[in-house]
């Protein structure tokens, strides 16, 4: 029987790159084709396979470099911008348009070592208005405060499960669920009642009219337990000329300066029975601007300030 001699292909030098390119296009239709000729298995995009992996772990230095690219950056920015209109779309406060719900406030007051040893002795914090749940998830992570010493609640439940989108955490040994603090069937009422050590209410007071503001602070005092140094502690919209403001979603807005606010917690502490001692620092400016440059800032005639307190039992 006679052998063909086996075709040995050389690469000819003499040949253009194009129509090199040219020729490996063509090879490569001829492969494809045969290919669908012979079944579908041939070329199969089939995650059922032994070398396609399910999972993948970043690795260290991959994880530096996508960071020092930006990578993480656009993708963390990308996450935070489409649950803002998320959250927009359920209710437009300011602090979801600003957002103030991706920033730790906590840490910056004043007041802030004495929470910390007020936790690291066991107390109980509770986040009334807690929006996203950012500063319990950053006493969790952060300061190491215990899930079980940490509660939340507010009144948009749709807010709670955005949290959970935004941090991509589950719920847990903390306690994150929704609560109206005027129901009186609320756990918060029920279960809350004079066992907090520290109650926290960042930009939640200032949400209602006089009336309504003077029930939310007794509702705050009545879950702290009555222990000396338990203390409420907060920020709030203020002004220089105090007194109700209407604002174009939230509604009317009870705004205080130093000695109203003072007035405002001697009336609160008459009324629950404790005596009380009241701090607060008055920023003058309210002005946000944003990354790109937009610019917001109350209405002149509003002599908008930002106050940060904390109410301590004495």
């Amino acid at each position: 029987m006679r052998v063909s001699p086996r075709r040995v292909v050389k690469h000819d030098a003499s040949v253009e790159p194009a129509k090199l390119s040219r020729r490996w296009k063509k090879q490569r239709a001829r492969a494809v084709a045969a290919a669908k000729i012979s079944g579908p298995t041939a070329v199969s995009c089939t995650k059922d396979n032994s070398f396609y992996f399910e999972t993948y772990k970043c690795p260290e230095k991959m994880r530096d470099v996508m960071t020092e690219c930006g990578v993480v950056d656009k993708l963390l920015e990308a996450h935070v911008k489409r649950l803002q209109d998320k959250a927009w779309s359920i209710f437009p406060y300011p602090c979801i348009g600003m957002f103030e719900f991706v920033k730790f406030n906590l840490p910056g007051y004043r007041s802030y070592p004495r929470i910390l040893s007020l936790l690291r002795s066991g107390g109980v914090y509770l986040d009334v208005g807690c929006c996203v749940g950012q500063e319990l998830r950053y006493l969790l992570s952060h300061e190491g405060i215990p899930a079980s010493q940490l509660f939340g609640c507010d009144i948009e439940p749709e807010f709670l499960e955005i949290g959970y989108e935004l941090f991509m955490d589950a719920p847990g040994a903390m306690r994150l669920e929704a609560a109206d603090i005027f129901d009186d069937e609320a756990w918060t009422e029920n279960e809350m009642k004079q066992r907090c050590a520290v109650v926290h209410a960042g930009y939640f007071l200032h949400l209602f009219s006089y009336q309504r503001q003077l029930l939310a602070a007794k509702r705050l005092v009545g879950y702290l337990e009555r222990k000396k140094g338990n203390t409420i502690v907060g920020r709030m919209i203020g002004s220089r000329a105090p007194g109700e403001y209407t604002h174009p979603t939230v509604g009317i807005m009870m705004r205080h300066d130093r000695e109203s606010f003072g007035r405002f917690w001697k009336r609160v502490a008459e009324e629950t029975g404790l005596k009380l001692d009241v701090q607060c620092d008055i920023c003058e400016s309210t002005v946000r601007i944003s990354h790109d440059g937009k610019k917001f800032d109350h209405p002149p005639e509003e002599k908008a300030t930002e106050i940060t307190f904390s109410i301590t039992i004495v």
